[in-house]
């Protein structure tokens, strides 16, 4: 658990820069304290498509933050918070398109909302 709370607030600029700051303005701001961000995730408060684009977010920062922690360590290269920014946008509208075959209503709802047209 520290080292979540660790993850979640060394990272938190690019945490509000993804998830919170993009055109999508779904999201509240994210809290540096791992309980409180799991308690929100978990809120019923939202809507279906803003809890699912919340949970595709984090999921894709952390796994983001992860991967690009592992390429510094290992491989010595690195992404700007602006590639890594990029990379995460890229990864949650190709997740939405996959859902595509499961419910294609809600996946045009999913990415509009994404995409800042809603």
């Amino acid at each position: 658990m520290e080292q979540a709370d660790l993850v979640l607030t060394s990272c938190s600029p690019l945490l509000f820069h993804c998830v919170a700051g993009s055109p999508q303005q779904t999201l509240d701001w994210p809290s540096p304290d791992w309980s409180i961000t799991v308690t929100t995730l978990l809120s019923p408060r939202r809507s279906t498509i803003d809890s699912c684009l919340l949970r595709l977010s984090f999921q894709a920062v952390i796994h983001s933050i992860w991967r690009e922690r592992n390429s510094r360590k290992h491989t010595g290269a690195h992404r700007t918070a602006q590639q890594l920014t990029k990379f995460i946008d890229k990864t949650i509208r190709n997740r939405i398109s996959s859902l595509r075959s499961r419910n294609a209503g809600n996946c045009s709802s999913l990415m509009i909302r994404w995409m800042g047209r809603n």
